[in-house]
């Protein structure tokens, strides 16, 4: 401090161009979201299929195909790490199945957090700039005095 005007005056923020920041942070709010998105649907077909297994649902139906193909390559990392368990008839407790869906799931509660976070952000950067864009605005309104 050596008392002068200009020690009085603040920093100048380093340029940043906010177009080019909040463009990419809206394409990694969208890649996020993409993201979360495969993983809930792979979630619901993952806990279908476990739910149709353990109601001993007949395998060659039409819908129970469907759900078993498209849960399929979602469960492969975790195929065999629990054995099935046949409780009674047809019906069985696949805890790998289980396990796959709890894990999608909790990868889809991160990913949530991930796109709230990055909107959160998005939205407090640009009512910052609104506000001292009407700050910047009511300063040139205020005639000058002479």
């Amino acid at each position: 401090m050596t008392g002068q005007v200009d020690d009085l005056m603040p920093a100048e923020e380093p340029f940043v161009d906010h177009q080019t920041t909040t463009l990419l942070v809206k394409v990694a709010r969208g890649l996020v979201f993409f993201v979360y998105a495969i993983v809930m649907v792979s979630f619901v077909f993952l806990m279908l299929a476990f739910l149709l297994r353990l109601a001993g649902a007949n395998p060659s139906s039409g819908f129970v195909e469907w759900v078993y193909r498209n849960a399929n390559r979602s469960m492969d990392p975790f195929r065999g790490i629990f054995p099935a368990q046949e409780l009674s008839g047809k019906s069985v407790f696949d805890a790998s199945l289980l396990f796959a869906s709890v894990f999608y799931g909790f990868v889809a509660l991160f990913l949530h957090a991930g796109v709230s976070w990055i909107t959160g952000w998005l939205r407090r950067d640009e009512f910052k700039r609104a506000q001292q864009a009407r700050t910047t605005d009511q300063i040139q309104s205020i005639p000058p005095q002479y």
